[in-house]
């Protein structure tokens, strides 16, 4: 059974995920687990620190590092089988970079065409990223969301690495 309702949420610093989630089949979960496509990072949610209260279930996690890609939250039941996978993406360093090509183009003087090329690049980089969203949350297919966020991220570090 799919799920009616969720809601994956990175904090700006992407160091914090909240999740919720509404599923019939939520009833016997124990543990979930979040990874993301970044070096396959891994942190285990506990079930004492999973709420579920009539078919809904939350959470909250800080990690102590960012986190940073296509994120992959899995709800396991008692016997460690997926019970639901969701998808979302971590976008703060693209979200850096973007906004340091945009300042870029914005304060550029000179009478080239570089500052339009900053531009240009954070609007390419932007639209991957939605891409990237796309792919993640609507059509949860994380091949082509990593395959995206990843496109959009060497674009960033193509540049000047953007320092995010």
């Amino acid at each position: 059974m799919a799920a009616q309702v969720k809601n994956i949420e990175v904090s700006n610093d992407c160091k914090t995920i909240s999740f919720v989630g509404t599923n019939s089949s939520f009833a016997g979960t124990d543990t979930a687990t979040i990874t993301t496509s970044n070096n396959e990072d891994s942190i285990t949610v506990s079930a004492g620190d999973i709420a579920l209260d009539t078919n809904t279930l939350s959470f909250t996690k800080i990690s102590s590092a960012a986190l940073v890609g296509v994120i992959k939250v899995q709800i396991l039941n008692s016997g460690l089988s997926v019970v639901e996978e969701f998808l979302s993406i971590a976008s703060c360093q693209i979200d850096c970079c973007i906004a340091k090509l945009v300042e870029s183009a914005i304060t550029c003087d000179c009478h080239c065409d570089k500052c339009k090329e900053d531009l240009d690049r954070a609007e390419k980089i932007h639209l991957l990223l939605q891409a990237a969203k796309y792919a993640a949350e609507q059509e949860g297919n994380y091949d082509d969301a990593v395959d995206k966020y990843k496109r959009a991220q060497e674009m960033c570090t193509e540049v000047c690495a953007c320092g995010c």
